[in-house]
């Protein structure tokens, strides 16, 4: 009776590796700025329950986003890159940005952002 072989070869499993070391690496590439806008996001959410009860205008909303900005210490995005316009009797801040992880080489990844909470103005 004849037996079958199972298993990888050499060659196939240095290729399985080098695949699956490629994108390990373009996770870790990546990890940093999705981190980075779950900061963002959270940042947006404290805003929209720090003015729950309102009385919220744009210089107070852009102070605060600058406070907690540094805080958590990010970078890819400015206040000032915030739009904050007014919506039926409230304010609706949007933060919409790209962000570039560098991977190997000239080789990158542009991924985009959009988060946008409802803050009760004056």
């Amino acid at each position: 009776m004849l037996r079958h072989q199972r298993g990888i070869t050499l060659i196939g499993g240095l290729i399985l590796a080098v695949v699956v070391a490629l994108l390990g690496f373009a996770v870790m590439r990546l990890v940093p700025v999705y981190l980075e806008y779950q900061k963002v996001v959270g940042s947006l959410t404290q805003l929209e329950s720090t003015y729950a009860a309102g009385g919220a205008t744009e210089e107070d909303i852009r102070n605060t986003l600058q406070r907690r900005f540094d805080v958590e210490d990010i970078s890819s995005l400015s206040v000032r890159d915030i739009a904050i316009q007014r919506r039926s009797g409230a304010l609706e801040v949007t933060a919409e940005y790209t962000a570039i992880a560098p991977f190997v080489a000239n080789i990158s990844f542009l991924v985009e952002f959009h988060s946008t909470v409802s803050v009760h103005a004056n």
